[in-house]
């Protein structure tokens, strides 16, 4: 078998010291360009993650959401006032019910097609009974949105709604 040679050097035989002594010194003459990779790569994740935050951006590892002022418009802040002095010591009043809390899809055949239609609407305002806790009145405050065709057809599809579950509905306007 001819002798192995590296880096000008010859190993004969089975001499598996010289090439691990070879290989860390070919390891040692890397080891100068591997810690300024490494110095490079975490200036840039610094440098990155220093540019997110003055720009205001998260981070990857964040979720993107923060906390709204309120779950009400300031006009339904105004007349959610009101039906607390109304209202307020026979009925708990609740604010942007999901309309699937509300509403049961009887159709169980079909049931996801009509679950569909209500899923992720909601109404202003529900009045529960404080006695019972049974739903007694749905107020949908009608603002300027309501002008919109889109919002006229669903305001149209929330009243069919209330009377073939005969749940009371009241339509405000604003």
């Amino acid at each position: 078998m001819p002798p192995f040679s590296y880096d000008n050097r010859t190993l004969g035989g089975t001499g598996f010291s010289d090439i691990l002594i070879c290989m860390f010194e070919s390891f040692q003459a890397l080891l100068p360009l591997f810690w300024l990779i490494l110095f490079i790569v975490i200036l840039a994740l610094i440098s990155k993650r220093v540019m997110d935050l003055i720009l205001g951006k998260q981070s990857a590892n964040s979720f993107p959401y923060s906390k709204k002022e309120s779950v009400m418009t300031p006009s339904e802040q105004k007349y959610f006032r009101k039906l607390e002095q109304q209202f307020g010591q026979t009925h708990y009043i609740l604010c942007q019910v999901a309309l699937d809390r509300i509403i049961n899809t009887t159709d169980h055949k079909n049931f996801y097609t009509y679950w569909n239609k209500i899923n992720k609407k909601s109404i202003d305002f529900v009045l529960i009974e404080k006695t019972t806790l049974r739903t007694d009145m749905l107020i949908e405050l009608n603002d300027y949105t309501h002008k919109k065709e889109n919002r006229i057809n669903r305001d149209k599809f929330l009243q069919q709604i209330c009377t073939v579950a005969d749940i009371r509905l009241e339509m405000i306007s604003a």
